[in-house]
């Protein structure tokens, strides 16, 4: 598809700069720049991660951040993630939903309590199923 983009620019930088060698190897030059930077943005969309999710760093002091990120660096440490605590009337637990900068369109909820944490549920994306999931834990 990039092609029909290229090839158009290619033909003109030519005519317009003559057929001489080195105008023709700067027009092939432009022509595969401009091809790499189009397929390249095409084909890699920004991961982005949506609004109210936070680094840990910027959650300090919310209840049970602390030890999910314990947990969390030490089963992924090569992972960049995002939380967002939710708000529930128990205080002796903590429902603290985690987005991966790996996988921006997967939610995965995390229950801190006093004796542990665990995975208690995925929200994947459409058409994918949650055990997929390249931070999925199976349920002990």
């Amino acid at each position: 598809m990039a092609y029909l983009f290229v090839a158009p620019i290619a033909i003109i930088l030519i005519v317009i700069g003559g057929i001489k060698r080195n105008k023709i190897l700067l027009a092939v030059g432009a022509c595969l720049a401009i091809f790499f930077v189009y397929s390249t943005y095409t084909s890699t969309p920004p991961a982005t991660i949506p609004d109210g999710f936070k680094k840990a760093e910027a959650l300090e002091g919310e209840p049970g951040v602390d030890r999910l990120t314990s947990y969390l660096n030490k089963q992924f440490p090569d992972a960049t993630y995002h939380l967002k605590p939710q708000r529930q009337g128990d205080s002796s637990s903590s429902l603290i939903t985690v987005a991966f900068e790996e996988e921006p369109d997967w939610f995965y909820n995390y229950l801190v309590k006093e004796d542990g944490i665990a995975q208690v549920g995925v929200l994947a994306p459409e058409d994918e199923d949650p055990e997929e999931g390249k931070y999925f834990e199976e349920v002990e």
